[in-house]
Parts: C-alpha cells; sequence; structure tokens
C-alpha cells in the first residue's frame, strides 16, 4: 500500500493538483479524528497521553481519577482515523517537497525520510493495540494488566513520539 501510494505521489508531480489534493485529504480525514477522539475522551482530554506516559497503575489512576465513563474503545478507534489522516498528509507532502532539495545529502536521505510517517504510523498502530489489550478500566479507574505491560506501552509511545518529531521537523522543512 504505502509503494502504491508512492507511485501515484510521484506521478502526482507531473500532475500539480494530486499531491495537494491528497495532502488536504490527508490534513480532513486527521482533523476529523482528532476532533473525534477530544469528543469521546468527554472531560478527561489527557486520556491518551496518561495511559500512554504513566508507567504504573497507581500513577494512571493519580492522573486520571476515577475516569471510568470514558470509552476508551472508541477513543482509541478514532485515533486509527487520526493516524490515516496524518500519515496520508505528512506523506504527501514529504513525496511532493522533498524532491526539490538540491543538496546531495538530502537527495540521499530521501527514502529514509519519505518513510518516517510509515514508521510513525506503525508504532502509532502497535501502541494503539497495546493499549487495547494492556489497559482495563477497574472500580478506580484505568488500570495496566501489569507493570511489565505498563514498560512496554510506555517504551512504544516514547519511540514513537521521539520519531513523530523528525516527521514533524522533516514535513516543515519539505
Amino acid at each position: 500500500m504505502v509503494n502504491r501510494l508512492n507511485d501515484i505521489l510521484r506521478r502526482g508531480l507531473h500532475q500539480p493538483w494530486l499531491v495537494p489534493a491528497i495532502g488536504v485529504l490527508g490534513l480532513v480525514v486527521g482533523v476529523v479524528g482528532l476532533l473525534q477522539i477530544r469528543a469521546t475522551a468527554g472531560e478527561c482530554h489527557s486520556l491518551h497521553f496518561a495511559i500512554q506516559f504513566a508507567g504504573s497503575s497507581c500513577r494512571v489512576q493519580s492522573i486520571l481519577g476515577a475516569w471510568t465513563d470514558t470509552n476508551l474503545g472508541a477513543s482509541v478507534g478514532w485515533d486509527f482515523v487520526f493516524i490515516a489522516g496524518y500519515w496520508t498528509l505528512c506523506t504527501a507532502v514529504l513525496v511532493g517537497g522533498w524532491w526539490h532539495y538540491e543538496a546531495p545529502n538530502l537527495r540521499r536521505i530521501a527514502v529514509v525520510v519519505v518513510g518516517l510517517p510509515t514508521v510513525v504510523a506503525v508504532l502509532d498502530v502497535i501502541e494503539n493495540i497495546l493499549i487495547l489489550l494492556f489497559v482495563r478500566r477497574s472500580g478506580a479507574g484505568y488500570v495496566y494488566t501489569s507493570d511489565c505491560a505498563a514498560a512496554v506501552l510506555s517504551s512504544v509511545a516514547w519511540s514513537m513520539w521521539l520519531l513523530a518529531v523528525g516527521v514533524i521537523t522533516t514535513t516543515v522543512m519539505a
């Protein structure tokens, strides 16, 4: 699927309307996903970040309190829509813009740069799957199934966010 999108985008470089159209589509899908995540999280806006980075059940409970009315499954589901949106937007911008650089070193890393959104999206999908597997609702709020599960989830989340900074930087550069 990634190769097919790259082929479409590269052909689109000869059709100037295609790359911006795909980028706008990604932006719209991403915004819809983000707004729905916010809507399903209710008043608990820090739900995803707390679960990703808390590191232990005690800590996630202290951050979130007793927010048991939040539908975590629906929120994670809308995060998949957000992932599709930001992946489409960033890939379109990078494929459409990175090739304009003339510097040999920047041209040399073009394949890596264009692949960064895919790596971040895959880590984000893995993180969402881990959230669905390792986080449970209890009477006192959300808890991890184990401290090891919390560590694995946090490690994937930190890796994803570290690479996301690279994606944001390269997308702005393109």
